[in-house]
Order: structure tokens, then C-alpha cells, then sequence
């Protein structure tokens, strides 16, 4: 019984298909896109070497199979004829007649330069492909440079001798090199806020201890003017005691204080 189930839903699957097999091989036709199943609403395109009698391309319609019938291809001989031979030139193993797909070589003689393709294939509408004709122009002759200098070299473009040239000795056999900017040392940046603040600092510096110095200089004129003697002591006796009072001031940066002292001469 589940035999029986099985092989009805695989028979519904094979008419429900929405794909087509590959179409039935014929000798000169060709698929663009050659393969074993396609999708449906795919297109394909046919290409016959020879006359073709029927539609060129067909659609396929899922489970209808394809919508258009094969054509027919009658396969043709196909040939390419030789028509061009470039000049002072040949073509390397010339044959008579030329097939679908062969080749042909181009040669130059000794000499000259082939400028061009060199191989050319013999394609489906009678013609070499690529259409476009090689030619050989002449080689240029260089001089020999493994020559010392000073002797005469031949060429096969003229007979007349020519002295190779001297080698130039002007410019030295050295050439110079540039040091990399990488590679130079570079130099620390300079520190402007220190060097500015270090000049604030000695200034300021210089203008405190001249202001210290003037204070303590009108410190010591003041003391010194206040010196004074007492009247009763200008006239003096040697024989009795002279005493000598006299009040000096001392100041101080904060204040003044008096202080007395006695000298007595016997």
C-alpha cells in the first residue's frame, strides 16, 4: 500500500515539473548555454555551421517541454581562403585550402619586426579572424655597446664605418644621495614659557635687594643726623669727670627705639 502512495506522488511530481531536459544532440548544432536541465521560462539560442531551417531560439514551458520545435542544421564545409601575405614576409607552413577552426602563422624575414598578430583562425563565415592584416617593418640597428671605444662598427643598414661614441667624462662616476629628513637628528623644541618665567624671576629678584639696600641706607642717615651733645659739656674741666650722655636713635624696619648710654673720661 505505501508503495502504491509513493510512486502516485512521484508521478505527480513528473507532470507538475516546471523544467525541461536538454534538447536531442544534432550533428552541426550548437546550445549557447549547454547543460542537462533548465528552468522554466529559460531561453536558449541555437548556432548551426552550415544553413539552419527553423526557429533560433526556443523557450522552455515547464511541464509542456519546450514551446518551439528543434531546427535543422545541415552541416556545410566551411573554408577560409588566403588573402593577404605581408610584404617581406611569408606564412609558416602555407596550405591550400583551410578549415573551420585552423590556424595560420605569420613569419618576417631576417631583419625586419612582425607588427601585429601573429596567428589568425579560420572562423564560421569563411574569414580569419581577427580581420586586421599584419606587417613587418625594418629592425633598428643598434650599435654594439661590448665595442672599446674608438673602433668602427657595421651595420647592415649601411656600409659606411661609424666610430661608436666616447663615453662622457663630464659628469662624475658617482651620483650623489640625499639624506632622508627622517634620518637627520632633530633638534629639541625650544622651552619659551621657562625662559620667560626664569627672566621674571631675576628681575624681580634684582629690584628686591635694591629696595632692601636704599631702605637700610635711609635707615643709617636718619640714625646718624640725630646724633646730638649735651651744652652743659662744651665747657669741659680735664680734671673732673666729663660724662657724655647722648640719645641715639635706633630704627627698625618695623619701628624706632631709644636707647641711652654714658661715657665717663677720668
Amino acid at each position: 500500500m505505501f508503495n502504491v502512495i509513493f510512486s502516485f506522488i512521484l508521478f505527480i511530481d513528473l507532470f507538475n515539473s516546471t523544467e525541461c531536459s536538454k534538447p536531442t544532440p544534432q550533428a552541426g548544432l550548437t546550445i549557447t548555454t549547454d547543460k542537462n536541465c533548465y528552468d522554466g521560462s529559460e531561453t536558449i539560442t541555437y548556432a548551426c555551421a552550415g544553413t539552419s531551417f527553423g526557429p533560433g531560439i526556443n523557450i522552455c514551458d515547464g511541464s509542456n517541454g519546450w514551446r518551439y520545435s528543434q531546427p535543422v542544421c545541415t552541416a556545410t564545409a566551411i573554408s577560409c581562403d588566403v588573402t593577404f601575405r605581408p610584404d617581406h614576409g611569408s606564412i609558416v607552413d602555407e596550405q591550400d585550402s583551410y578549415s573551420l577552426y585552423d590556424t595560420l602563422d605569420y613569419a618576417c624575414d631576417t631583419g625586419y619586426t612582425l607588427v601585429g598578430t601573429e596567428r589568425i583562425v579560420c572562423d564560421m563565415d569563411g574569414a580569419f579572424k581577427p580581420s586586421y592584416n599584419p606587417s613587418c617593418v625594418e629592425s633598428l640597428a643598434l650599435p654594439q655597446t661590448s665595442q672599446e671605444p674608438g673602433t668602427t662598427v657595421f651595420t647592415s643598414s649601411s656600409s659606411e664605418p661609424r666610430s661608436s661614441p666616447m663615453p662622457s667624462v663630464s659628469s662624475p662616476p658617482y651620483s650623489t644621495r640625499k639624506e632622508p629628513s627622517s634620518l637627520r637628528p632633530s633638534m629639541p623644541p625650544k622651552n619659551w614659557n621657562g625662559l620667560i618665567i626664569g627672566l621674571c624671576v631675576g628681575v624681580g629678584g634684582g629690584l628686591l635687594i635694591v629696595i632692601v639696600v636704599l631702605m637700610l641706607a635711609q635707615c643709617y642717615w636718619k640714625n646718624s643726623k640725630r646724633l646730638t651733645i649735651s651744652p652743659d659739656d662744651q665747657e669741659m674741666n680735664p680734671r673732673d669727670s666729663v660724662s657724655i650722655h647722648s640719645q641715639v636713635d635706633v630704627s627698625y624696619c618695623g619701628g624706632v627705639k631709644n636707647k641711652s648710654f654714658s661715657e665717663t673720661w677720668q
